[in-house]
């Protein structure tokens, strides 16, 4: 963490996503963390210090590179989700909606910067306000999200075992 605090950002260009890995990076680490305290390898003091050195390290770099970032508190909700999540996993099960929804994370986190903005835009360009403008470009860009799922990573994955089985 303190390494990507220090280091220019990644990426750094001056572009939408300057210092993402730089930014984010360091929230992988916290879901580790988590299973450290969860078996006691990791007493609660580190385990929230931890916590308090990783969101200190998100705001301080949204601070210098992601501005526009700062008034928002996703990150936090999400850290909310994960440790609720993470507490209840016990009771939760793995249905064909929330498989469905687990499948589409990475085209989700792929797309989701960009392809909203534009879905939004292109939305009101043709003048269709059937729902909130924010919900119709959700719908959108998980519509999107899905095609890429079935048409692209499922193949790719199915490809990918299929090749490593020849090697083998």
């Amino acid at each position: 963490i303190l390494l990507c605090e220090f280091i220019a950002p990644i990426p750094s260009a001056e572009i939408w996503s300057k210092g993402y890995f730089t930014i984010y990076g360091p929230f992988l680490l916290l879901g580790s963390m988590c299973y450290l305290a969860e078996k006691r390898q990791a007493g609660y003091l580190l385990f929230m210090l931890f916590i308090g050195l990783v969101f200190y390290h998100y705001y301080s770099l949204m601070a210098i590179y992601q501005k526009n970032g700062l008034g928002t508190h996703f990150a936090v909700l999400a850290f909310v989700i994960f440790i609720v999540s993470w507490g209840l996993r016990k009771y939760l099960t793995a249905t064909p909606l929330g498989l469905l929804l687990s499948d589409m994370t990475y085209a989700v986190y792929l797309f989701h910067n960009w392809f909203f903005d534009y879905a939004k835009t292109g939305l009101a360009r043709l003048n269709i306000a059937v729902l909130n403008p924010d919900v119709q470009a959700l719908i959108v860009l998980l519509m999107l999200c899905f095609m890429m799922v079935r048409l692209v990573e499922k193949p790719g994955i199915r490809a990918g075992r299929a090749m490593l089985a020849r090697i083998r």
